[in-house]
C-alpha cells in the first residue's frame, strides 16, 4: 500500500475511533457528563508539562515538523510521541488518584460519592484518549 493510502486509512481509523467513542457516550447517557474542564486542563497542562520535562521544548517542537523533516526529526518526534503516551495515561491516573482523595476526604454525604467517582474518573478518561486516540496514531504515521 503507497504511503498516501496509508495515511488516507489512518485518518479514517481515527475518525472511526472518534465516533465510536462519541457514540458510545451519545447513547448511554447526557454526553455534558463527559466535559469536566479542570480535569481537561489538568490532563493537558501536566502532560505537556512532563513531556517539557522529559524533551524540552525542542523535542515538543519536533513533532509539528517531522512531517517533511529528515529521518532523524522523525525519529525524534516518534519518541517524544511515545513518551506522551506513557505521560498523558499516568497524568489521567495521576487525576484518578488527586480526586479520588479530594472527594473521599471532604465528603460529609455518602450520596456523593457517585456523582464525584464519575467527574474523578474522566481524568483517566482523558488520558487515554490524549494517549490512544491522538498520540499513537501520530507516532505510528512516523513510523512507516
Amino acid at each position: 500500500m503507497d504511503r498516501e493510502k496509508e495515511s488516507g486509512m489512518r485518518w479514517v481509523g481515527i475518525t472511526v475511533a472518534v465516533l465510536g467513542v462519541g457514540l458510545a457516550i451519545a447513547l448511554g447517557s447526557n454526553p455534558q457528563t463527559f466535559v469536566d474542564v479542570p480535569g481537561i486542563l489538568f490532563v493537558v497542562f501536566v502532560g505537556l508539562g512532563v513531556i517539557l520535562a522529559g524533551h524540552g521544548i525542542g523535542g515538543i517542537s519536533s513533532v509539528p515538523l517531522a512531517i517533511s523533516g529528515s529521518e532523524e526529526d522523525k525519529a525524534q518526534a516518534q519518541t517524544v510521541l511515545e513518551t506522551s503516551i506513557d505521560a498523558f495515561v499516568a497524568v489521567g491516573w495521576l487525576g484518578v488518584l488527586i480526586g479520588g482523595i479530594q472527594m473521599l476526604g471532604g465528603t460529609n454525604d455518602p450520596t456523593t460519592v457517585g456523582a464525584g467517582m464519575a467527574t474523578v474518573l474522566l481524568t483517566a478518561f482523558y488520558g487515554y484518549i490524549a494517549a490512544y486516540v491522538v498520540c499513537l496514531p501520530l507516532s505510528k504515521a512516523l513510523d512507516s
